[in-house]
């Protein structure tokens, strides 16, 4: 199985094709797209390793008005006549306008966690002082470093029949 993502370069909804290999080559099976106008479907496409389970990313797609092109990845599974079908939707735990959700997808190697990059996520660090040795306040202080735009990476974990974040 060959899977091909075409995002539209001028924001609007793209496609993701999905390929068969043949005694020819590769003859195109189905064609993934979306009746609303979702930006930058197909920017980034994973395929698990059974061919169970495509995520495909929407890292401009607006979920509120709120947060503007905060991104969406969409899972879809394979059915009984090997057609992918929409399966559900992920959204970040931390939504931002424009942290390009979705931006690199990887299923790991036992098809039940799905690896999502934030390009322009913030991260936060947990600082800790001379190796934690210190308490002070019972430890109730907690001192965060906020990174702005370094990226982010969030781990979704398939569970029963839903994908949800680790």
């Amino acid at each position: 199985m060959l899977v091909v993502s075409a995002p539209d370069p001028a924001g609007s909804a793209g496609n993701v094709y999905i390929y068969a290999a043949s005694n020819l080559g590769f003859t195109l099976v189905q064609t993934l797209g979306t009746t609303e106008n979702i930006s930058q479907f197909g920017t980034g496409v994973s395929i698990s390793n059974t061919g169970n389970y495509l995520a495909v990313s929407a890292m401009y797609n607006q979920e509120t008005e709120i947060l503007p092109s905060a991104g969406t990845v969409l899972i879809y599974k394979s059915n009984v006549n090997s057609e992918f079908e929409y399966y559900q939707t992920l959204t970040n735990i931390a939504p931002e306008a424009f942290q390009s959700f979705g931006s690199k997808l990887y299923f790991t190697n036992d098809v039940d966690t799905l690896v999502v990059y934030s390009a322009n996520s913030d991260s936060y660090d947990n600082l800790t002082f001379d190796s934690d040795t210190t308490t002070f306040d019972l430890q109730s202080t907690l001192v965060r470093d906020l990174n702005v735009d370094c990226g982010r990476v969030d781990i979704y974990d398939r569970y029963n029949t839903s994908w949800v974040v680790s």
